[in-house]
């Protein structure tokens, strides 16, 4: 599900820890069986803020982007253009260096930004 990541930093924020704590808890269970930990659910060496903003760049925008185009295709008229909160997100993880580090979690790459796009309405 991508849709948290056009809403509010707060909203953004929360839906990804538990995303992150859902996939953790898969990998520990993985682990407890004795099997292989699928991608994205190793606990250890996990860096929050580089996982999404790889999730955001790589995943989302572009969904995102086809979605606005398909949209213009349909020639649906529009009363408003909507820009995801994902900019904005992507924008966070970076400036919250301090306080990601404090809980354990990486730093964004400095440059990683995340691109102002039109995307369809909620």
């Amino acid at each position: 599900d991508i849709g948290h990541s056009a809403k509010r930093w707060d909203i953004h924020l929360l839906w990804s820890q538990r995303v992150v704590d859902e996939f953790h808890a898969q990998g520990d269970e993985e682990k407890r069986l004795g099997l292989k930990v699928s991608p994205l659910c190793e606990r250890e060496g996990f860096r929050m803020a580089s996982s999404q903003v790889g999730f955001l760049q790589f995943i989302c925008l572009p969904t995102w982007r086809e979605l606005a185009r398909f949209e213009e295709q349909q020639e649906r008229p529009r009363g408003r253009s909507h820009t995801p909160a994902f900019s904005e997100n992507g924008s966070n993880f970076g400036s919250k260096e301090k306080t990601l580090r404090k809980r354990g979690m990486a730093v964004i790459v400095p440059g990683a930004g995340i691109e102002r796009q039109t995307t369809p309405p909620d």
